[in-house]
């Protein structure tokens, strides 16, 4: 969905965003979490657990025990009530994580439930977090100190906006390790997915990923893709895989999912191919209708709003710092992250604690 401008604006933040993010999955995915038997969810809440034990995080705030609430993994993660705690008791199942209900008037109160990591857990997820150090370090290699702090801000900025709430003074941190960077990816990009279905499809009966679809195709039609590889003809028609590439939201870029997509679309009469009744493959040129433009217009525009409002005031040197690590991180979500996530680690090596 986006250009690859020399000047970014508000939209083209977010949108490379998401492309980092889902950059990022895999290599992140491919830490050692096989062999600790964790999913990348229950890794993602017992690196909260560990950072807001260990390495001082205030976001998530801890009693003198170093017990937090499920309620503040809830709003941190964006995730249920039911999903928080199914992911704690396999935790807990598995003696990663200490737990407790206070009584109030001799009853549980299944919302004031707390957890901790404890040394188990501490022994399993310390690994994982020393290769995401170095996973970290080799992605922001060559970024300036600068840029990484810029990206960090702006990244701060767009959640407490989005959450209407302070985040963890950037001040307070002596030193900026490049993880930091990437967390805040994966941080921000939570309360994005949240605040899309808020504000931007509000009023819209397609999900994220549909849109997403439908967006392409709208900037394909108005010719706002500059450089980013998609070829339109005089008509407005494109390949459908070509499309993948350019694709934000959706999780995975899967040919057989988009080409459904396509199919569903050309049934709703929100998007046409070039020859009558042509079942939609890889290679079927496509378009987006009158009616398709309809729709799509109206999330574009919303968009658009939204990215302006979230980084309303944010100086333009930031938001080209924040631009240019995306675009640093998402050029070596290449096959070259492999090595550095099968490196072992060198003797001696310690966590950062910040």
């Amino acid at each position: 969905m986006e250009p690859r401008p020399r000047v970014p604006k508000p939209v083209d933040n977010l949108a490379s965003l998401f492309k980092v993010r889902r950059g990022l999955l895999d290599p992140v995915g491919s830490l050692p979490l096989s062999e600790s038997g964790l999913t990348f969810e229950s890794s993602d809440l017992l690196i909260s657990l560990y950072r807001a034990s260990k390495c001082g995080w205030r976001e998530l705030e801890n009693d003198a025990e170093g017990f937090v609430t499920f309620k503040s993994l809830e709003r941190l993660l964006v995730n249920s009530q039911p999903q928080v705690s199914r992911r704690v008791k396999g935790l807990s199942c598995r003696g990663l994580v200490d737990v407790k209900a206070p009584r109030r008037n001799n009853r549980f109160h299944g919302n004031t439930r707390l957890v901790r990591i404890n040394a188990n857990g501490i022994g399993v997820i310390e690994p994982i977090w020393l290769q995401y150090m170095k996973l970290a370090e080799h992605f922001l290699e060559g970024v300036s100190a600068g840029d990484r702090r810029a990206h960090y801000e702006v990244n701060k900025i767009i959640r407490e906006r989005i959450r209407s709430k302070l985040i963890e003074p950037l001040a307070e941190r002596t030193r900026l390790h490049p993880v930091h960077n990437l967390l805040k990816v994966f941080e921000t990009t939570r309360d994005l997915f949240g605040a899309l279905d808020d504000y931007v499809l509000v009023d819209s009966d397609l999900t994220q990923e549909r849109a997403d679809t439908l967006i392409v195709l709208y900037l394909c039609h108005c010719r706002e893709f500059g450089n980013s590889g998609i070829k339109v003809d005089r008509e407005g028609f494109v390949i459908s895989r070509a499309l993948l590439t350019s694709l934000v939201f959706s999780q995975t870029l899967d040919e057989t999912l988009l080409e459904r997509r396509l199919t569903d679309f050309v049934a709703e009469k929100l998007v046409e191919p070039m020859k009558d009744r042509e079942p939609i493959r890889q290679k079927t040129c496509v378009r987006i209708t009158s009616k398709g433009i309809a729709v799509a217009k109206l999330i574009w525009e919303r968009y658009k709003q939204f990215a302006d409002r979230v980084l309303e005031d944010t100086s333009l040197n930031c938001r080209e710092a924040h631009y240019r690590v995306n675009e640093a991180i998402h050029e070596k979500t290449r096959p070259s992250w492999e090595a550095v996530v099968r490196f072992p680690l060198g003797r001696g090596a310690t966590p950062h604690t910040g």
